[in-house]
C-alpha cells in the first residue's frame, strides 16, 4: 500500500494510483445499484413450449428460464415431472402405460396450468414445458397467462423424424417415458393449427436458444395478443 499527501495529510492508495477511500465508495455503488436491479418489479410472462417428443423442449426451457422475469429467471413447469409427482416416484423412475391414459394426462395438464397461475399470482415469469399437441391443450393454457395479467409467449419446437427418432434412443434416466412407438403415436395425430411460434429445433440447443430468446425480444414488451398475432404472421 501506499501513501500519498493530500489536503496536508497523507492518503493510502491501492497501489495504482487510486484513493482507497474513492475504490469503496465505487464499489459500494456497484453494490447498490445491483440490490436496485434485484429487487425491481418486472412484468410477469408465461412461456409455454410444445412439440413432439424429442424436439428438445426441456433443454431449450432450461436455457431459456434463466433470463425470463425476475432473479433468479422463471419457475420451471415440466408435465413430466408433475406426473411423476402425482405418483408418488421420482422423475426418472419410469411409470406403467396405465399412467399415461387421457384421464390422467388430462389431469397432469390442469395441474400444471394450476401452479403456472398461482405462480404469475406470486409476480414471478413460468416456463412451462409440455407436449401440447392437442388444439384443445395449447387453448387452456394461452389463456393462463392474460387472465393472470402476463404475457404469454408460445413456442412449438420441430424437427424432422428421424431426428426425434434418434434421441429418443439416446435418452437414459430421463423424466420422460417417452419412446419411439409413443413418438410415432403423436406423429400420426392431427395437432390442429399451430399459431404458435415455429423453431426449427434440429440444429445445436445454442441455435434454439437464441432464435427464442430473438422472439421474446420482440414480444414481450406488448400484450399477449400480439405475440399470437406475430406467430400467425411468421407462418
Amino acid at each position: 500500500m501506499q501513501e500519498r499527501e493530500r489536503d496536508g495529510g497523507v492518503g493510502r492508495t491501492d497501489g495504482l494510483g487510486q484513493p482507497e477511500e474513492v475504490k469503496g465508495f465505487d464499489e459500494a455503488v456497484a453494490y447498490f445499484d445491483l440490490a436496485r436491479s434485484l429487487i425491481k418489479p418486472v412484468a410477469p410472462i408465461l412461456v409455454a413450449e410444445g412439440g413432439l417428443s424429442g424436439s428438445g423442449k426441456s433443454t431449450a426451457t432450461s436455457s431459456i428460464a434463466p433470463t425470463l422475469g425476475s432473479p433468479p429467471g422463471a419457475r420451471v413447469l415440466s408435465s413430466d415431472r408433475i406426473r411423476k409427482a402425482l405418483y408418488g416416484v421420482v422423475a426418472e423412475s419410469p411409470l406403467p402405460a396405465a399412467a399415461y391414459r387421457p384421464e390422467v394426462s388430462e389431469r397432469v395438464y390442469t395441474e400444471l396450468r394450476s401452479r403456472a397461475r398461482a405462480t404469475l399470482a406470486a409476480g414471478c415469469a413460468v416456463v412451462v414445458d409440455a407436449v401440447h399437441d392437442r388444439s384443445a391443450e395449447r387453448k387452456a393454457i394461452e389463456v393462463v397467462g392474460p387472465e393472470a395479467g402476463a404475457t404469454f409467449v408460445g413456442f412449438w419446437l420441430a424437427a424432422p423424424l428421424t431426428v426425434l427418432l434418434s434421441r429418443l434412443a439416446e435418452r437414459h434416466g430421463d423424466p420422460s417415458d417417452a419412446n419411439a412407438t409413443v413418438l410415432l403415436a403423436q406423429a400420426s395425430r392431427d395437432c390442429g393449427d399451430v399459431t404458435w411460434h415455429r423453431i426449427e429445433a434440429e440444429s445445436d440447443p445454442a441455435g434454439t436458444r437464441e432464435t427464442m430468446l430473438a422472439a421474446l425480444a420482440v414480444c414481450t414488451p406488448y400484450p399477449a395478443q400480439a405475440c399470437q398475432a406475430g406467430a400467425r404472421q411468421q407462418r
